[in-house]
């Protein structure tokens, strides 16, 4: 048996620094860290290299620093850059269920409706459920950018269900049109529809006809979300004379 380190113990957390490339620090996983360490406060360094960078352990350092407990630490001086990417990719990530979990148990209201939604349509995953949850109009609080989260709201317990009612209304119309095209239940075709239920032109009837007439010709998978607006426009205006444009901004409801 040989000693390949030593742990260390101090107070003052002016020492450590946070390594600029590290990920960013979760404050519900800080909270929930606090919790466990109130109970018992178990022996697990953090990380540090010559320079203090804290290289595993954030999240563990700033719950003991916010409780007052002493930072249990070792020195792995060659430690940098690669370290720090090994580590991350070692270390199991939260998902988004982990935390749509912790956020439910907190009582957030938001992300009960999503746990809600879900469980009525488990036919979405979670990223498309945020997608139809989350969808803006031009009327809309700008936490969506193009229909896509903007950065990490979902991760970060700011994630806001813009329109419940319209949201149950949307996805009800997809479940509708996957009888003839299961594929539009996936997330980036419900993201190029979205914007297609949303025009004043749109007349869902219509469209879940020429779905039904024409689907299994006309519909195809497609390497983008433009390409996906290009063929529900095809089909929506095929052997109809009067031509809607449903690939361009227009006014919407």
């Amino acid at each position: 048996m040989i000693t390949l380190t030593t742990i260390l113990q101090t107070k003052d957390y002016n020492l450590f620094k946070n390594a600029s490339i590290n990920r960013d620090v979760n404050l519900y996983h800080v909270k929930r860290l606090e919790e466990s360490f109130s109970k018992k406060y178990l022996l697990s360094p953090i990380i540090v290299n010559k320079r203090m960078e804290i290289i595993d352990g954030q999240h563990r350092f700033e719950a003991a620093r916010n409780l007052g407990l002493p930072i249990n630490f070792f020195i792995c001086e060659s430690y940098d850059f690669n370290e720090i990417q090994m580590l991350n990719a070692q270390n199991k990530s939260w998902v988004k269920n982990d935390y749509l979990k912790a956020y439910c148990d907190d009582g957030r209201p938001d992300y009960l409706l999503v746990k809600k939604f879900c469980e009525m349509f488990p036919v979405f995953s979670l990223r498309t459920s945020l997608s139809i949850l989350g969808y803006l109009t031009n009327n809309d609080t700008r936490d969506f950018v193009n229909g896509k989260l903007k950065s990490r709201s979902f991760e970060e317990g700011s994630f806001k269900v813009k329109n419940w009612e319209r949201s149950l209304k949307h996805a009800r119309m997809i479940i509708e049109l996957s009888v003839y095209f299961p594929e539009i239940t996936k997330n980036a075709v419900t993201l190029a529809i979205l914007p297609v239920f949303n025009l004043t032109v749109y007349d869902h009837k219509r469209m879940l006809n020429k779905f039904e007439l024409y689907g299994s010709s006309l519909l195809s998978l497609c390497a983008t979300q433009s390409k996906y607006r290009e063929m529900f426009e095809h089909i929506y205006n095929y052997h109809t004379s009067k031509k809607v444009n449903l690939r361009f901004e227009q006014s919407l409801k």
